[in-house]
């Protein structure tokens, strides 16, 4: 099994020191199927970037999801299943690209958007389209050998974490956004998430993430947006294994 590492744009804030990166995974199992977790921003930020009050969304034409993809020899069309952490549009952007693809989702997170959350709306057009195929799930679940979703609400409902057992590295978290940033590993500690629909939420996540880690054994846990340490890892065509 290999994991590869996107960066899919990022956030600029006037009082932050760097950029924020947005990541995105590639996952590929020892039998060759190809699971991509995330797919970053739509397509037209490239060019066309949402305007908001304190905060810049930069992104590069090989920073769109298909390109990245392109990067390590890939196409849309060679990707077996999609995992989508949450309908953020930093997360969900790119849908259609994989409408031949099985989509998991955890069903608390796609009901909250079906009944119109409107923090999801900018990403609708994507996730309301009769073409993508979604699988609904409920709760943890193992999607293959060695590939686990952990349910971990508070950023929003029904969001999910990823838990990988690499044949080398060993076990991996990714937190995606139950856990922004290094600052956030406490759960009794943690300071407010201000982009959390739930921080209390949040807070219970976070410690189950991190028993988790324990329990596994975990031996990297990529954080969601955290510069200091996304620095330091070896983002595609590289990857761990």
């Amino acid at each position: 099994m290999k994991l590869f590492l996107f960066e899919l744009g990022r956030f600029i804030y006037p009082d932050a020191p760097k950029p924020i990166p947005v990541p995105g995974y590639l996952i590929q199992t020892k039998n060759g199927k190809n699971i991509l977790v995330d797919t970053g921003f739509p397509e037209q930020y490239i060019t066309n970037p949402p305007l908001s009050e304190g905060v810049t969304v930069a992104v590069n034409q090989e920073d769109f999801i298909v390109n990245r993809l392109a990067e390590i020899g890939l196409k849309p069309t060679d990707i077996d299943l999609v995992v989508l952490s949450h309908l953020d549009y930093d997360h969900a952007g790119n849908l259609l690209p994989f409408g031949h693809a099985e989509v998991i989702i955890q069903r608390l997170q796609y009901e909250t958007a079906k009944v119109g959350h409107p923090r999801f709306l900018s990403t609708k057009d994507q996730w309301n389209d009769d073409s993508i195929k979604f699988r609904l799930i409920d709760g943890d679940q193992e999607i293959g050998a060695g590939i686990k979703l952990i349910e971990s609400s508070g950023h929003v409902p029904g969001h999910q974490s990823i838990v990988l057992k690499l044949p080398e590295t060993g076990p991996v978290l990714l937190t995606v956004d139950a856990v922004l940033n290094s600052s956030m590993t406490d759960g009794d500690n943690r300071p407010l998430d201000v982009s959390a629909v739930d921080d209390a939420q949040a807070r219970i996540s976070t410690k189950k993430l991190m028993k988790i880690a324990k329990e596994e054994n975990v031996q990297l846990i990529i954080i969601g947006h955290d510069s200091e340490q996304w620095e330091k890892l070896e983002k595609a065509p590289s990857y761990s294994r």
